[in-house]
């Protein structure tokens, strides 16, 4: 063969081991690196960052939190993709049935953490789908009382106490928001979809029952009083409380930073007052972390989410203000420093988490929507309550 030949057949292995380089080290199969996105917020994947960067340095590896916004379709193709990520560090507990469905997570490690580890092991619920355990939980978020201690001298442990007493004090909060008002329809009885023995049933419904109807009779009753109307959102709710115009406000530990900030606020956290004697169950969003299915570093990826749980509860308590789920979290200084986490706490106790289940979609519309008619007084509460079945069981025919 001729120098002529030999010398364009050096430049075209060349040029494709130069390549077969490029993509393997520009990609997400590079075996060094471990990809891991999170819909949490920004400055808590920062702050998480060096705890990952440490697990790294022990294993030898380098890894890549990436801030995601929470698009749940693109994370989906994403994940479908050999560019995408070997994990997702925070994701609602409601969107991963979907996840599931399409045959996109890994199966968790039996005992990845002891389920003893955690505050209750109905957090652990939150990432089982069908009996199989896919998310291990990172950090959870409910909503509990606030009130203005200048209005509020003795913080009522009923429902009955406390509209009487708002009635000289106000009380406001997004009512025709179902994720705030899920507790009142929860508390004698009602339900999204029946559990039976930790398999969620989509074809049994239970917002139409007869506790159900009974928790829409009580959030129609407090616009009868006059103490809500449809009217008042998440925004105007919040203004008005720390403007001191209302002594209380339903919320979560989201809201905690702005009212700590104003000085001119005084203010408490209370778990929320019994209905008709019974515990008030709202909804608690888990925040999972999971593994992706197609990640050929499956086991590094499920290593690095431990330690990162482990070892960053304070991170998403002072950072993101997220209730922890761990125990061993509450020996920690930001545990210790935040005298209106006990609150939340005692509030999770009680609260339900939301749904994982892909039927949990066809919910939210026709629950919210009827809610609203209700409250603009368009619906009775049993109308209200037997709209939002027939159009989720629609809805979920559709699915």
């Amino acid at each position: 063969m001729g120098k002529k030949k030999i010398i364009p057949i050096i430049i075209v292995i060349a040029i494709i081991v130069v390549g077969v380089g490029y993509f393997a080290f520009g990609s997400n199969n590079n075996s060094k690196t471990l990809t891991v996105w999170s819909y949490l917020t920004k400055p808590e994947v920062e702050a998480l960052q060096p705890i990952a960067d440490k697990w790294g340095e022990e294993h030898h590896m380098k890894v890549e939190l990436v801030y995601s916004q929470p698009n749940f379709q693109e994370g989906m193709q994403a994940m479908k993709s050999p560019s995408g990520p070997d994990a997702i560090f925070g994701i609602p507990n409601d969107n991963i049935g979907t996840f599931v469905k399409a045959g996109l997570l890994s199966e968790q490690p039996k005992d990845l953490i002891p389920s003893d580890k955690f505050h209750s092991e109905a957090l652990l619920k939150a990432g089982n789908v069908d009996g199989v355990q896919y998310g291990t939980p990172i950090a959870e978020g409910t909503v509990a009382l606030f009130y203005n201690k200048k209005l509020v001298k003795d913080v009522p442990t009923t429902m009955e106490q406390l509209v009487k007493e708002a009635k000289k004090v106000g009380f406001e909060y997004p009512i025709t928001n179902f994720y705030y008002s899920y507790g009142f329809i929860a508390a004698n009885g009602g339900y999204v979809f029946k559990d039976n023995d930790g398999k969620l049933d989509p074809n049994d419904i239970g917002l139409a029952n007869s506790g159900a109807i009974k928790g829409y009779e009580f959030l129609n009753s407090l616009v009868k009083d006059g103490l809500i109307n449809s009217s008042v959102t998440a925004n105007i709710a919040k203004a008005d409380f720390e403007a001191g115009k209302v002594g209380f406000y339903i919320s979560g530990p989201w809201d905690v930073p702005s009212f700590k900030s104003n000085k001119d606020l005084d203010f408490g956290v209370a778990k929320l007052p019994t209905l008709d004697g019974k515990s008030i169950p709202t909804f608690s969003t888990v925040q999972l972390a999971v593994v992706n299915k197609n990640s050929k570093k499956a086991a590094d990826a499920w290593s690095l989410i431990k330690y990162l749980d482990e070892n960053g509860q304070s991170v998403l308590l002072s950072v993101g203000n997220r209730i922890p789920v761990l125990k061993s979290a509450d020996t920690t200084e930001a545990a210790k420093n935040d005298p209106y986490l006990k609150a939340f706490e005692a509030q999770a106790k009680v609260a339900q988490y939301m749904p994982n289940i892909p039927e949990i979609q066809a919910m939210w519309e026709p629950a919210g929507n009827n809610l609203q008619l209700l409250i603009e007084g368009k619906l009775t509460p049993k109308e209200a309550a037997d709209n939002t079945v027939k159009q989720m069981e629609a809805g979920i025919k559709q699915q």
